[in-house]
């Protein structure tokens, strides 16, 4: 008899904002990610257009923000976070998804990488992405599903870290 494969964790996608909120050890935000660790199956990723922007970050922005960016790119792995990266058509699969998510409005035409962190998460079957980004939290979660849906890419959650203990009440209970 064949073993029994575990089964795969639920990808988690965490956005620029709190990773450097990681950096600067923001308490709220440990305790959403500490919590969503000890929930189970979970595994914590960043997509490549949010190591971009660290990586910009550090080569362009100015002290503490620099700072912030070269902490959180250089402890990823330390924190248990693992970088995602797509096969080359899956990154043409998701500048096509960004622009029509900023065509329809659902996010504002500057918000170019927002977009494509929403994208990339998508299309990796994150669960949730976690996020203090204002633009994001505030997409038409409906609409958006249903737009990936019609690119066959998964649902994602866009979730702040301030409301992940609710969201784990109420989607996410232990079994």
């Amino acid at each position: 008899m064949a073993g029994t494969l575990a089964p795969r964790p639920s990808l988690v996608a965490l956005d620029t904002n709190v990773l450097l909120d990681l950096a600067d050890e923001n308490e709220q935000t440990r305790d959403a990610l500490d919590l969503i660790r000890s929930r189970g199956s979970f595994q914590l990723v960043v997509t490549p257009t949010v190591v971009q922007e660290l990586a910009f970050g550090y080569d362009n922005w100015k002290e503490p923000k620099r700072l912030l960016a070269e902490v959180a790119l250089t402890s990823l792995l330390r924190w248990g976070i693992s970088p995602i990266n797509l096969v080359a058509v899956g990154h043409g699969i998701c500048e096509c998804v960004a622009d029509e998510i900023r065509r329809r409005g659902y996010l504002p035409e500057e918000e170019r990488n927002d977009s494509l962190i929403l994208a990339e998460a998508a299309l990796a079957e994150c669960v949730l992405l976690v996020s203090w980004d204002e633009h994001l939290l505030s997409a038409p979660s409906e609409s958006v599903a249903m737009l990936l849906a019609e690119k066959d890419l998964s649902r994602v959650i866009v979730v702040a870290p301030s409301k992940i203990n609710s969201l784990f009440q109420v989607r996410f209970r232990r079994k």
